[in-house]
């Protein structure tokens, strides 16, 4: 779902309304994105409209952390959608389908604004 300003408020609420419809058909319970501006944004949105929490990946001294914590601290049985405005070299989905799995979770989706919706079964 390409956004022409993506900065701008009402394209960032229309593009994560459409991601959060299209997610919801495979039931998440939370959602995860990079701390980035624009993904924090459009996962904010995704997570509001589906009405479940939203955890923000960060790297700190190169530890993967959700919300400050170790992700294997508490994803278990968790259906997760992770969220990105882009999926770039920079903000790769790689390190955060290992969290999610190493903690117990499952990526049941992967949303981006610019690269369209891939279920799990379609995830690099």
């Amino acid at each position: 779902m390409p956004m022409t300003n993506r900065a701008d408020p009402s394209n960032v609420e229309l593009a994560g309304a459409a991601l959060a419809e299209v997610a919801a058909q495979h039931r998440p319970t939370s959602v995860v994105s990079w701390s980035a501006t624009l993904d924090v944004l459009l996962a904010h949105v995704v997570a509001r409209e589906l009405g479940i929490p939203r955890l923000e990946a960060d790297l700190d001294l190169g530890r993967l952390l959700l919300d400050g914590h170790d992700p294997s601290d508490g994803l278990s049985a968790e259906r997760v959608v992770l969220v990105a405005d882009a999926i770039t070299a920079d903000r790769p989905i790689e390190p955060l389908i290992a969290a999610v799995a190493g903690g117990g979770g499952q990526v049941v989706a992967v949303c981006s604004a610019r690269d369209g919706v891939r279920t799990a079964d379609h995830t690099p």
